[in-house]
């Protein structure tokens, strides 16, 4: 009996113990069904969080500093061991050294427009430096984003300028003198809103003045426009610099030649130009491009009535002037005989001096036998052309036709 109340009691024992497992185990379960669902909630939070960071920072676009985002929690703050209590709270005051700052977006960098005429002067171009640039290859993409002072008429006799921005380069209809050069391009301008095409004569090559630039600036802030940034002001006056001290390929100078050929009305030598044209129809001829040689027929045509033009030009001038020299030289040897026979007619007249000194001329005393020879022989040949002469009018005379005096 004492044996099997025994047993009874370890029975018992065995089955509380079983139970007791069997409720702890069921504890553990809901422990982490419940840390399960905490542990989603959270990051559906810090999901939430980030994107409506990422949402502020891209609507940030005004220029100035956003305001610094606020800490975000850490993984180990979020995520808790199961052995942990279910007391045991989530941190909400995560430290500075957070692994998560790599993901964080970088603030935007300050954005600096120019406030000063200097800075603005940086992207000033005056008319010598568009001469000088006007025919290069890069000369759109050079000037476009850069100011200029132009002058858009006159008031009360003082002429006007304004500060204007250059966005495009056209070619106009009308050819005109540029300096010492010609050329057809254009430059659309504006100011602030305002737009207008302008030729490049009409481009100032002063500064530009205090009123002239609050002008502009005014002008801006009025339309709501962007000011150039400092960064874009240096970029651009660099470009500028390099433009100045640009060495030229021969492939660029080609084309600036060209550029200049377009615009001159007369070769420079006449010569040449038919050469060059006589050799293009020569090989045009070989070819059989029959429409290109009646089409430089036509040009050698226009080169040949160009020079008689200019061949009629000069030997006009030339004319005049050879006329007038010879009105002169005739002149003036007019006045040479009349001054000469004066003084002849004065001298003839004058009564002889007794004291005046006479020209007179040395005689030689000793006799020249060589000089008589040669007189000798001279007098000779005299006779001889007077005798011959003498027999030419003899025969003249006897072929000379008799004249009827009675008719």
């Amino acid at each position: 009996a004492v044996v099997s109340t025994q047993s009874g009691h370890y029975g018992r024992g065995k089955k509380q113990e079983q139970e007791t497992k069997a409720i702890s185990r069921a504890q553990r379960v809901r422990k982490t069904q419940s840390d399960d669902k905490g542990k989603g909630k959270a990051i559906d939070e810090l999901r939430a969080k980030r994107e409506a960071h990422k949402a502020k920072l891209k609507t940030n676009t005004d220029g100035k500093r956003s305001p610094e985002p606020k800490a975000l929690l850490k993984t180990k703050d979020v995520y808790t061991d199961d052995e942990d209590d279910d007391d045991k709270s989530l941190s909400s005051s995560p430290s500075p050294d957070s692994d998560d700052e790599s993901d964080r977006a970088p603030s935007p960098q300050i954005v600096r427009n120019i406030s000063t005429k200097e800075q603005l002067s940086k992207l000033r171009l005056s008319r010598f430096k568009l001469e000088k640039w006007v025919h290069l290859p890069f000369f759109k993409s050079l000037v476009c984003g850069c100011f200029i002072r132009i002058g858009i008429g006159d008031k009360l006799g003082k002429k006007i300028y304004r500060v204007a921005e250059i966005y495009d380069v056209v070619e106009t209809p009308k050819i005109y003198t540029l300096g010492n050069i010609k050329t057809n391009k254009g430059l659309k301008v504006r100011h602030g809103i305002a737009e207008n095409m302008y030729r490049l004569e009409f481009v100032s090559n002063q500064d530009f003045t205090d009123s002239e630039f609050m002008k502009w600036k005014t002008t801006i802030e009025q339309n709501n426009l962007k000011f150039p940034t400092v960064k874009y002001v240096d970029t651009k006056a660099k470009a500028i610099k390099d433009a100045i001290d640009h060495e030229y390929t021969n492939e660029e100078i080609d084309q600036i030649v060209k550029e200049k050929e377009k615009f001159r009305k007369n070769p420079r030598n006449f010569a040449a130009k038919k050469s060059n044209i006589l050799a293009q129809k020569g090989l045009a001829e070989a070819v059989g491009d029959f429409a290109e040689v009646e089409k430089l027929k036509a040009d050698l045509e226009d080169l040949e009535t160009d020079a008689d033009r200019l061949s009629k030009v000069r030997n006009k001038s030339l004319t005049a002037i050879s006329y007038i020299n010879d009105k002169n030289r005739i002149r003036t040897s007019v006045r040479i005989e009349e001054v000469l026979r004066d003084e002849y007619a004065a001298e003839k007249d004058r009564a002889p001096n007794p004291f005046q000194r006479r020209k007179t001329v040395s005689s030689v005393v000793t006799p020249n036998y060589q000089m008589d020879d040669e007189k000798t022989k001279t007098a000779e040949l005299l006779k001889k052309l007077a005798e011959e002469r003498e027999k030419q009018k003899r025969k003249k005379s006897r072929l000379r036709p008799c004249v009827d005096t009675t008719a």
